[in-house]
């Protein structure tokens, strides 16, 4: 009897799982890619610095992004002062500084990476845990555009270029650094492939 209740259970999710696949617009999550598929990158939307200014021969272009809940600076001014300065540092090097909330988070999701099981994860996330949206975000947003990401309440010091070797390395953080094997993250090296996570390309840096 427990055999047959067990049989049956398996059974019924199967058919539940088979169900709610039907009705997935895209098809069943399991189908899908897990990143965009055709991607064409227009850095115009978010920055109308040129792009061999944005890149200046590098990996990383010369953005910065930050998440935040709601109310994100929308000019100098709004900023809080820790990125003022931060702002003021890096502004003969046209850094682009870009903050986005929860609804740039939706919008981003929606253009970009419909149709892939990223933004069947990025849907199934529960709304009242903005942390989980925030790190899936940080690492797409990273993962299409490439730049820096920092939390609002973090701050650099140095000058931003000073910070990034040419071929996309970070300097001044030694546990980023390539050389030091003990204390990188493999999945910001760029050159490690086989540690490399798929999520995060080469141009991309999360400090």
């Amino acid at each position: 009897m427990i055999l047959f209740h067990a049989k049956f259970l398996v059974i019924l999710l199967l058919l539940l799982l088979q169900a709610y696949a039907f009705i997935m617009p895209d098809g069943p999550p399991w189908t899908l890619p897990v990143f965009p598929t055709q991607i064409k990158v227009d850095y115009s939307e978010i920055t109308d610095v040129p792009l061999d200014v944005l890149f200046n021969g590098k990996r990383i272009p010369r953005i910065l992004w930050t998440s935040m809940k709601d109310n994100p600076p929308k000019s100098f001014d709004q900023m809080s002062p820790h990125y003022q300065t931060m702002h003021q540092q890096n502004a003969a090097n046209n850094w682009t500084f870009i903050f986005c909330d929860n609804n740039c988070v939706d919008n981003f999701f929606e253009k970009h990476w419909k149709g892939t099981k990223t933004f069947w994860v990025y849907k199934s996330l529960n709304r009242d845990i903005g942390v989980q949206i925030a790190d899936l975000w940080r690492y797409c947003a990273l993962w299409y555009y490439g730049g820096l990401y920092l939390d609002d309440d973090s701050s650099i010091s140095k000058v931003f270029d000073s910070c990034i070797h040419p071929e996309g390395i970070t300097q001044s953080l030694p546990y980023l650094r390539a050389d030091s094997p003990t204390y990188s993250l493999p999945y910001l090296r760029t050159d490690s492939p086989t540690y490399s996570l798929r999520y995060l390309r080469a141009h991309s840096l999360a400090l």
